[in-house]
């Protein structure tokens, strides 16, 4: 940004919007705020604060709600950051109501800065605050970008209209143009806002427009680079602009001749081969034999050796591209009608080898799912989808199959899972009538399914019983407390009595069908409606299993009494619809048991996922997951019948040395199981 010579600044307060969810960006905005997304290896946000203080700005206001705590960590950890204000917001205010929240900050000047914090922009914040004049409520900085011209000025810099609403007629001098999330607001603005919560700017700039003509201005420089980042498309295309056109500039970035920008800290081993523009953030590495094109790392992510990354966004929990399937295994596209035009976008990596694909050709869309060759619960997903489906228990359609090349094309349940749904800040009713329907479908899930078992033998020829529970403890002890923490093999051994009494009482459990794996990331809502995926794993097993994978998720982490109300809701609906009657006091026992089985399952698979199989994603898990198995453990033991204490005095031992072992860095090779 360029200081415009003699330009005034008017005022030296600024309000930077950053509590948006980033929706378009998903699933990268799923772990990262959208403010903090990086680009050159540095948060927009800081580019924001870094231009703001450039021009003179000392007093900074910022908003936050998604990833809040990631945002307040910046803005602590901010060079210069005395004199910005945090404003939270449990509930979203929208862009009017961030103002009003902030008011009497934004009071203390006649005039301030607004400025989106997820925009890259060069745009001259002084000559914008010089444009400003006295007599105006509002100006608003403007650029040319057809997709989103939705601003009609006229020749003489006044705003006429916005979104076509007040029906102003275009006259030859006029211009549509669009709106770059920068503006010099007068105080007069929160005149026209509601006193509080949630409310629109841009409602407030119509109604100023309509009834005070003129006051509402444009500033409209000659040149400007600007990119709201809005698709992974755009965000990829302002590293092709800063690497390879040159076109925007960061402070204080020095650029390599070549389109390659390798940060502080960050490790590109010999063999690895790098082209076409790349961003490798701080702490990251690109290993031997990995081929990145055209790609950005961020910090601390890891290009896997013999992996090709094309049109990537790699971070440290996720992997995302916009690459076509193989060719080889596009004929079932073909078969289901899909033509020349299909776009195939790979879906956020999870826990399995299995590769998920949106097929997209105009409006219709499904889910391509790829597996390994050698995937032994391939059938088994065939068979049991069906089974569920034609009782209409919530699992997508299966639409074609084409088991030479292990392709199964699915209905397309969305992107709105329960975890991102829950993830949003709500009050616990919203919480309970969230997951009130989740509840529904499990207790249909159970029944239902259970009741006909012998006309699907894929969902009823295996058994969570005795012999795979004490499996799963196992799992927990070798990949949590062995591999994980460092515990001698003969310390974990003595595990082992408790762990056998455990069982048996899980075991002794009203046996039903269950899904596995009843976590908020493998439910989606779609229509209203609670879907399911990730089903392949069904089978017969304790009947609060299902409940206590739901309740006690180390993805979302539930109030106690939204947890009490829905265990209420999912027994009484148990017994309504015919199934075993269970006391409340009966209930909560089972889920005890079947809790800690669940966590300590759950907690091996983190760690084997994310040291064995190359899965960071899982390693920000293991916390929540110990604090359940922690909280869990600590109620069934106060009931006094069969308590566990060598299992409490490892945990003990687990949290003390918590911290170094989440520090480890992943095997290269091997696996525990």
């Amino acid at each position: 940004m360029t200081e415009a010579a003699g330009g005034t600044l008017k005022g030296k307060r600024a309000m930077v919007l950053a509590a948006g969810l980033g929706t378009r960006l998903r699933p990268m905005t799923e772990h990262i705020p959208k403010p903090l997304v990086p680009v050159g290896g540095r948060p927009l946000l800081k580019n924001v604060l870094m231009n703001l203080q450039a021009c003179g700005v000392s007093e900074i206001a910022v908003n936050t709600h998604h990833l809040a705590d990631q945002v307040r960590d910046f803005v602590r950890g901010f060079a210069g950051g005395e004199g910005i204000r945090l404003f939270h917001e449990p509930r979203i205010l929208g862009t009017g109501g961030a103002l009003v929240n902030a008011r009497e900050f934004l009071l203390r000047d006649r005039f301030f800065l607004l400025h989106n914090a997820d925009v890259l922009t060069d745009l001259d914040l002084t000559a914008l605050s010089a444009a400003h004049r006295d007599d105006a409520v509002a100006t608003l900085a403007l650029t040319d970008f057809a997709p989103e011209n939705k601003v009609l000025v006229s020749g003489e810099g006044v705003v006429l209209d916005i979104l076509g609403r007040l029906g102003a007629k275009p006259r030859e001098d006029c211009r549509l143009l669009t709106y770059t999330g920068v503006a010099v607001l007068s105080r007069e603005l929160l005149a026209f806002l509601p006193a509080q919560g949630p409310a629109s700017l841009t409602e407030a700039l119509i109604r100023v427009a309509a009834e005070q003509p003129g006051r509402v201005r444009a500033f409209v420089p000659e040149r400007v680079y600007w990119n709201d980042l809005g698709t992974l498309r755009s965000y990829r295309r302002a590293h092709e602009d800063l690497l390879v056109r040159r076109s925007i500039a960061l402070r204080g970035i020095e650029l390599p001749k070549e389109p390659i920008l390798v940060r502080e800290g960050a490790k590109v081993a010999r063999g690895a081969k790098l082209s076409g523009f790349v961003c490798v953030g701080k702490g990251a590495r690109v290993e031997a034999g990995a081929e990145v094109e055209d790609s950005i790392l961020l910090d601390g992510a890891v290009a896997a050796r013999g992996r090709r990354y094309r049109l990537a966004v790699i971070g440290r929990d996720f992997s995302i591209s916009q690459e076509w399937a193989p060719p080889a295994q596009r004929r079932i596209l073909r078969e289901a009608g899909f033509g020349a035009d299909v776009q195939c976008v790979p879906l956020v990596e999870q826990g399995s080898d299995r590769q998920f694909y949106r097929v997209v050709e105009g409006k219709r869309s499904a889910v391509l799912m790829i597996t390994p060759p050698d995937d032994p619960d391939f059938a088994r997903y065939l068979q049991i989808g069906r089974y569920l489906h034609q009782r209409d228990l919530g699992v997508p359609e299966i639409l074609r199959v084409d088991e030479a090349d292990h392709c199964v094309l699915l209905e397309d349940l969305g992107d709105a899972t329960l975890y991102l749904m829950a993830r949003q800040e709500r009050d616990e009713m919203d919480l309970k009538r969230l997951y009130g329907g989740v509840i529904d479908l499990l207790v249909g899930l159970q029944l239902r399914a259970t009741a006909a078992l012998g006309e699907c033998p894929a969902a009823g020829e295996r058994a969570l019983d005795y012999g795979q529970l004490r499996w799963e403890t196992n799992y927990f002890r070798e990949n949590f407390l062995e591999s994980f923490l460092g515990l001698p093999r003969e310390r974990s051994a003595a595990l082992d009595g408790e762990f056998h009494r455990l069982a048996e009482r899980a075991a002794s459990q009203p046996e039903v069908f269950i899904h596995r794996d009843f976590q908020s990331q493998n439910i989606l809502m779609k229509g209203g409606r609670a879907r399911i995926v990730d089903f392949q794993g069904g089978r017969r097993g304790p009947i609060a299993y299902d409940l206590a994978s739901l309740l006690r998720d180390p993805y979302v982490r539930l109030p106690a009494g939204v947890r009490d109300s829905l265990a209420e809701r999912y027994r009484t609906g148990l017994a309504a619809a015919g199934g075993p009657a269970l006391s409340a006091e009966e209930l909560r026992l089972c889920l005890l048991s079947a809790g800690l089985q669940r966590n300590m399952q759950a907690l091996g698979a983190y760690c084997f996922l994310w040291l064995n199989k190359g899965k960071p994603q899982f390693r920000k898990f293991i916390l929540p997951g110990l604090t359940h198995l922690e909280e869990g453990l600590a109620e069934f033991n106060r009931l006094g019948e069969d308590p566990l204490p060598k299992l409490a005095a490892a945990l003990a031992q687990a949290r003390e040395g918590i911290d170094a072992s989440l520090r480890r860095e992943p095997r290269e090779t091997g696996a525990v199981r």
